[in-house]
């Protein structure tokens, strides 16, 4: 009667949880509603626990990197950053087939190391490129996917704000993660930047005819450097061991104010437009968090990471097998949850899995980070691909088509960075 009642109540959860959110209620809402209907049906906690339980959630001085994180971020992209970074990346992959193409993913890889968020990164790249791209004949299609699809590597290179909340849940070293993700950035940007270079040649698209201009390249280097010093800061801080990751957010916060106001890109009358609209972002992030740490609690004392471990190492005791089915199981979610939300409620279930066999939890923060920012991209409801479509002015049909080759040079980005540790693993080691 007791084995009854635990499965009616996984089965209570994964209703309701399913029914919210393909009725399109905020994932924050949905893990709320799931988590309060299975304590009101359990009655294992009192009512009067929810909240406590929620505060627990937010209540990590780590956590504080992600508010600065967001702010950071907003600050840059207010100084029209992206622009003189696009000239600099212009200027080294100018002469490369599908120059513009190569520019799109260079930018987007720098542009990571200032926002690490790729919604933000599509819009402020795209705004730029994507209309660049049209006007020198790239198809309309073609400019948006490659930009949605390039913007994926921003979750992943520091500052992350996806990484710090696996660390959280995962009660990882966030410091170790973001170094852990440089390696793995980087290599989801070649897999990409190779495809390009092979389909421009197929498609002969335009580049650069002009000579290469040593002075011009030194003018746009100088100019990019306050966007190439972001990065630096936080992986530099944390590399010296000068600072911790969260203290690294907030130095950036502090460099991006300074540069702003020195270049008078950022004036003391936007600071609370900007503030009010970071905020928003940090609201949702932290609501999901919050609601999230509740319903990682009713999972795990209804033992439900367990019977999972359980059910993935019955069926099959080899590693390269369950890696693939967690990878799988990943990308789906990916597609259809909200990223940080899919971080939180899955860590707590499939940690014990990969721990059982023999990979590091770091290792993993990087594996599962990937595939949910994958799914950032992925049809039908990746997010980067409405914001890359109204750029473009195309639909969500043509990019769909368009996206699916550096989806799946992606996908084999992800397939190295799995089955090689050493990449995420090399620099955390390098700096323990």
């Amino acid at each position: 009667m007791g084995e009854y009642k635990e499965i009616r109540m996984e089965l209570t959860l994964l209703i309701v949880f399913l029914v919210t959110l393909f009725l399109g209620v905020p994932i924050a809402f949905v893990i709320g509603i799931s988590s309060l209907i299975v304590v009101l049906v359990q009655g294992v906690i009192p009512l009067n626990a929810i909240p406590q339980y929620m505060f627990t959630g937010l209540d990590s001085f780590p956590l504080l990197a992600i508010p600065f994180f967001v702010l950071a971020g907003q600050l840059m992209s207010k100084t029209g950053i992206s622009k003189r970074l696009i000239d600099f990346c212009m200027e080294l992959f100018g002469k490369m087939p599908g120059a513009l193409a190569e520019v799109n993913i260079a930018v987007s890889i720098f542009f990571a190391g200032i926002t690490g968020a790729a919604v933000a990164d599509t819009a402020a790249v795209g705004g730029v490129l994507i209309p660049a791209m049209k006007e020198e004949g790239y198809p309309a299609s073609y400019a948006a996917a490659i930009t949605a699809v390039s913007s994926c590597i921003g979750p992943i290179i520091p500052p992350s704000i996806i990484l710090v909340v696996y660390g959280i849940a995962a009660n990882a070293s966030i410091s170790s993660l973001l170094l852990a993700g440089i390696i793995p950035g980087v290599i989801m940007g070649v897999c990409q930047g190779f495809l390009a270079y092979f389909q421009a040649k197929k498609h002969h698209f335009p580049c650069r005819t002009e000579s290469f201009d040593g002075k011009i390249f030194v003018h746009t280097f100088i100019n990019a450097i306050p966007a190439l010093i972001m990065p630096l800061i936080i992986v530099g801080g944390i590399m010296g061991g000068i600072v911790t990751a969260t203290e690294a957010a907030a130095v950036a916060v502090l460099y991006s104010l300074l540069y702003g106001f020195i270049t008078h890109t950022i004036k003391f009358k936007e600071l609370p437009e900007i503030i009010y609209e970071s905020s928003i972002t940090i609201g949702i992030v932290l609501l999901v968090i919050s609601t999230a740490k509740l319903f990682s609690i009713i999972i795990t004392m209804n033992q439900i990471p367990a019977q999972l471990a359980s059910l993935f190492l019955s069926i099959s005791d080899n590693r390269i097998i369950i890696l693939l089915c967690i990878n799988l199981l990943l990308l789906l979610v990916g597609c259809f949850m909200e990223i940080s939300a899919a971080c939180i409620i899955l860590t707590p279930i499939l940690l014990p899995i990969v721990i059982a066999i023999g990979v590091d939890p770091v290792h993993f923060g990087i594996i599962m980070c990937v595939n949910l920012a994958i799914g950032l991209a992925t049809p039908p409801v990746g997010p980067t691909l409405y914001v890359a479509c109204r750029i473009a002015d195309c639909t969500i049909s043509e990019i769909s088509k368009a996206i699916l080759p550096y989806l799946g040079a992606t996908v084999v980005s992800l397939l190295l960075i799995t089955f090689i540790p050493s990449l995420s693993l090399a620099l955390p080691m390098l700096f323990k």
